[in-house]
């Protein structure tokens, strides 16, 4: 699951915790605006030192410029359905509105995919518009969904990957269940 939050990337869990057959993950993400620099830090040919703001480096004295914050709050819950031997996976995603998010199911390549279409220009990705799909390796189906699409983005890397041409896609086939904060989807895997 991918935010579109300020190029930070896919979600990345702050730890796990259990409760009987459910699973809690959990990332709060804060991205500053960068305020103008005060005058008392200011020099008169521009050079400051190269610094981080937690996502890339630049010469902009980021330690002493005010900051306005946004933030996004990100919960995975997984429950396993132990009599079906099947799963929820209940996404929310909060705290700033209007942030696509985007669910990237991946499966390897031999099989065949019914209730899902085809991305524009991409021969290996899918949308699960709505519904349930599924996924056919000879006598093995697994089937997914609802689905849901409100946008077309797809899984993006951070700019730890992105700047230096990086990637984070495996091969094989992707299926995208979209929406937007606030956002609140609960994904069956059976």
């Amino acid at each position: 699951m991918s935010p579109n939050f300020f190029s930070t990337g896919p979600f990345m869990s702050e730890g796990l915790t259990a409760e009987g057959n459910v699973f809690h993950m959990r990332e709060d993400r804060q991205v500053p605006y960068h305020q103008p620099l005060p005058d008392r830090h200011r020099n008169n040919n521009g050079d400051y030192l190269l610094s981080p703001d937690g996502r890339f480096y630049s010469k902009m004295d980021f330690a002493n410029r005010p900051k306005d914050y946004l933030e996004l709050r990100s919960l995975i819950n997984v429950t396993e359905l132990t009599e079906s031997g099947s799963y929820e996976i209940e996404f929310v995603v909060d705290r700033t509105d209007k942030v696509d998010v985007t669910i990237e199911l991946c499966f390897r390549k031999g099989g065949e995919f019914s209730g899902v279409t085809a991305r524009e220009n991409d021969t290996d990705g899918f949308y699960l518009s709505s519904g349930y799909g599924s996924y056919r390796v000879d006598n093995d189906i697994i089937e997914f969904g609802p689905g849901r699409k409100e946008h077309t983005r797809s899984i993006q890397a951070n700019e730890q990957y992105s700047v230096h041409n990086g990637g984070i896609h495996l091969d094989g086939y992707r299926v995208y269940i979209t929406g937007q904060t606030p956002f609140r989807h609960t994904l069956k895997i059976l």
